[in-house]
């Protein structure tokens, strides 16, 4: 299974571990549903796009960082993680190792399309 640029570690990560905060445009659902059906029409299939809060979402397809490079997985070895920032209030996101990761290996999260696909697997 192709799966994208991906991120390797380049040393061992303890569980826990705070890797990048996964940044990008904020946009709400009208413009969400914009971009969906003009990639659907183009016939994209990269999406980058974690929703931040109910009707908000981050998507870092055009202003993101490295985080988006983290793939998805049906066995995540990383998490996200939602907070508010204490000095302006605003909702962040970021990833975190959710187990021990090793050198060379594939940091991958789980999001809510991979958790369907593999739903959809067993």
């Amino acid at each position: 299974m192709r799966r994208g640029w991906g991120a390797r570690a380049l040393q061992p990560l303890k569980a826990g571990t705070f890797l990048i905060e996964y940044v990008g445009e904020v946009i709400d659902s009208k413009e969400l549903a914009h971009r969906m059906e003009a990639a659907r029409a183009t016939a994209q299939h990269s999406y980058y796009i974690m929703e931040l809060t109910p009707g908000l979402y981050v998507d870092a397809r055009f202003k993101g960082n490295l985080s988006r490079l983290l793939n998805s997985s049906c066995q995540p070895n990383c998490e996200t993680q939602k907070w508010f920032d204490t000095a302006t209030g605003e909702p962040r996101i970021a990833l975190f190792t959710k187990r021990d990761v090793q050198v060379g290996e594939v940091r991958a999260a789980a999001v809510a399309a991979a958790v369907a696909r593999c739903a959809l697997r067993r």
